[in-house]
């Protein structure tokens, strides 16, 4: 939907004196986009109005399309361009709105005169509501340490912690500065499409069987949207995480539904060895996919 920025934007330099207003709402989960809108594209809004304000059904509107397979329910297309305060509506082009984002994201970041890269490890410990796919501390401990000292050609990259607890302008200074990106499968690993250089990304995941020849999820959809990054998959066996969360084989092979099963397993065990291979992986890809490029 990113295109609509862009055209309050074009709105916005080609008439000084329009009144740019963007209508948003509030999603169930208390999640919005005021402090996105706000403070991180850089338009000055006239007004941001929340779509059960009583004003905003009287309200004329440009709206974005969005079809089947952008998750559009078909409630949504059957109703589409039936109200008449839509003023026009316009396709959606993924690529080009990633751009438009990526763009205005950098120059967010360099109004604070610093966009040296840096190292983010995903670890949603304070998300509201997150309990499961974490780290033991020790092991992000042992992570961290690992971690740090490494380097961009001669450049030491600081290391820095997602928590999922951070402010949107801070979680886009964090991914948009990222030149490598550590973590468990999750919904936040979506802030690695606000990364605007070529950057890594190490995503940890693991099977659904225990002789890991089904993969389990993988973020793989952000890989193909953001060419900037090179996408490398680190598994974890699946016993490894039904031994650190105590289940019993023969208990797991009688799930029923294996994939939320591991969804909802608290623990992500980090022994040694998988840190050291974590090490490597990163080193080869800072090297030959990122040295160079910032």
């Amino acid at each position: 939907m990113y295109g609509m920025i862009q055209l309050a934007r074009m709105a916005a330099s080609s008439r000084p004196d329009a009144q740019i207003c963007a209508l948003t709402w509030t999603d169930s989960g208390g999640m919005d986009l005021r402090s996105f809108l706000g403070d991180v594209v850089g338009i000055k809004w006239h007004s941001l109005v929340d779509e059960k304000d009583s004003c905003a059904s009287g309200l004329r509107y440009h709206a974005g399309y969005r079809t089947h397979l952008m998750g559009a329910q078909q409630s949504y297309l059957d109703q589409f361009g039936q109200d008449q305060n839509m003023i026009r509506s316009y396709s959606i082009n993924l690529d080009v709105n990633l751009n438009w984002m990526q763009r205005d994201f950098s120059a967010f970041v360099e109004k604070d005169g610093d966009f040296s890269p840096q190292f983010v490890i995903i670890h949603r410990r304070q998300a509201p509501g997150s309990s499961t796919r974490l780290f033991h501390d020790a092991d992000l401990d042992k992570l961290k340490d690992s971690m740090s000292g490494t380097k961009l050609g001669k450049v030491e990259l600081p290391l820095t912690v997602y928590y999922g607890n951070e402010s949107v302008a801070d979680t886009v200074r964090m991914f948009t500065r990222a030149a490598e990106i550590i973590g468990y499968h999750g919904a936040a690993m979506a802030n690695t499409l606000f990364s605007a250089r070529r950057h890594c990304v190490h995503h940890i995941s693991t099977f659904k069987d225990l002789q890991s020849q089904v993969h389990w999820r993988v973020n793989d959809d952000v890989a193909r949207m953001n060419k900037l990054g090179s996408f490398n998959v680190y598994d974890i066996p699946l016993i490894d995480l039904l031994d650190d969360n105590s289940v019993d084989v023969e208990d797991y092979e009688k799930v029923d539904d294996k994939d939320h099963f591991i969804k909802d397993l608290r623990w992500v065990p980090l022994p040694d060895y998988h840190i050291a291979h974590l090490q490597v992986a990163v080193g080869y890809c800072l090297k030959t996919w990122v040295e160079g490029h910032w």
